[in-house]
């Protein structure tokens, strides 16, 4: 053990939130004072804001040194210090099966559907007339976000493709994964006592955190999913993959099809009746898989 190891995981859980969000915010200020001093030398503010073609690969190294800043080293770090057991508490177990892979990758595959139809119908929200000022706010965010994912994910060669990857699949999926499950649900289900308001609360946060009002809802409901999976396989390893699943395959289809339907703004797709029947059947798969996950992952702890 290391001399700082555990040093404070005597706190109350609710504390240990704090300082866990309190590392965060220190990670992030370090981290985001190195990305502007670096984009600075490199180039100029006006040209990265505008997001011109010659400074994507810029915006793609300071969105990932961004995304390590705000998830992984905070993470790693608030587990070390607050949880006696240090970096192990946030469940990232060797005894990953091939069963349960291929059970987080299709819960993720046969969530797509309402996550789909939930994201158009969020996208078509409309809210009273005196909140327009707040719509057209949230609007012009999601364009400005909606702008920069398209400029991401142009890609023309497998170079760009690999980055996108690593930025888009590889370091979200781990970095999301292990802040929001590792180590939020777990500290708000011991603090609560309830591992339902746990998934919950974390898959709230980390929906709101990625600020996309009109993705609110889809971003929501995949963080649940992500929390039982968790939950019931008390390995954080499966949740990653479905998390890297869910995000490869808009990198992946993007690559291959850029004009692809799935690549449309939920705002402009229509909501059909046939489709709005799919997600009734997505939903129901989701119900039976995460059931077989549980009932599959009770057994085997059961056998240990």
């Amino acid at each position: 053990m290391g001399k700082y190891q555990g040093r404070f995981s005597n706190l109350h859980p609710s504390f240990k939130i704090l300082l866990s969000f309190a590392i965060l915010i220190m990670s992030f200020s370090l981290v985001g004072f190195i990305g502007g001093v670096i984009s600075l030398i490199f180039s100029d503010v006006e040209s990265l804001v505008n997001m011109t073609d010659e400074n994507i690969p810029m915006l793609k190294a300071i969105q990932t040194l961004y995304s390590i800043g705000l998830f992984i080293i905070p993470s790693f770090a608030s587990a070390y210090l607050i949880e006696e057991t240090g970096i192990a508490s946030l469940n990232l177990k060797k005894n990953i099966t091939s069963k349960n892979i291929i059970l987080s990758i299709s819960l993720i595959l046969v969530a797509l559907p309402i996550a789909t139809v939930s994201g158009i119908w969020n996208a078509q929200m409309n809210f009273p007339e005196f909140m327009n000022g707040i719509e057209n706010w949230m609007r012009a965010k999601e364009d400005l976000a909606a702008d920069m994912t398209q400029k991401f994910l142009a890609m023309d060669n497998i170079g760009s493709f690999l980055v996108n990857i690593f930025m888009i699949a590889i370091i979200p999926a781990l970095g999301e994964e292990l802040l929001f499950r590792g180590l939020l649900q777990n500290n708000i289900q011991k603090w609560t006592k309830n591992a339902h308001w746990a998934i919950f609360i974390s898959a709230f946060t980390f929906s709101a955190v990625h600020m996309q009002f009109f993705g609110f809802i889809p971003r929501l409901m995949l963080g649940i999913f992500f929390g039982y999976l968790f939950w019931y396989t008390k390995n954080l390893w499966y949740p990653i993959i479905a998390h890297f699943v869910n995000n490869g395959l808009a990198v992946v289809v993007a690559f291959i099809s850029p004009e692809s339907e799935i690549n449309k703004d939920p705002s402009e797709m229509e909501l059909s009746t046939g489709l709005i029947i799919v997600a009734f059947i997505s939903a129901a798969l989701v119900v039976i898989l995460l059931r077989k996950i549980k009932n599959s992952n009770s057994i085997s702890q059961a056998d240990i």
